[in-house]
């Protein structure tokens, strides 16, 4: 695994300990895809990231929404790629293609 996948994997893992911590499931990310700009940026109670999950959360909210769709996708949900690129409507050719140029623009922005 290189150092981009270690850093979305920590940032996916975040996202899914949140609530045992005690704090809501959404990361920014999830509030973003689900309510948009506006509704994501209510007030509410966020979790303490670090700086290297919020680097990681910066440089995936840049990412074109069928890219973040399919990072969301890859790392959150760990399904075969197969399944995942089935349920974003894509060929798993694609949804690989996509995820690996999501992946460079990750790396290129957080210089890995």
């Amino acid at each position: 695994m290189n150092s981009v996948d270690c850093a979305l994997e920590a940032w996916a893992r975040w996202g899914r300990e949140g609530m045992t911590l005690g704090w809501p499931a959404w990361t920014i990310l999830a509030k973003v895809a689900s309510q948009g700009f506006t509704g994501a940026a209510q007030k509410g109670p966020t979790p303490e990231m670090g700086e290297a999950i919020e680097a990681v959360e910066r440089a995936v909210l840049t990412l074109k929404a069928i890219e973040r769709q399919v990072v969301v996708k890859h790392y959150v949900s760990w399904e075969p790629v197969e399944v995942s690129a089935r349920r974003c409507h894509m060929s798993a050719n694609r949804f690989r293609v996509v995820l690996y140029r999501a992946r460079r623009k990750i790396a290129d922005l957080l210089h890995l």
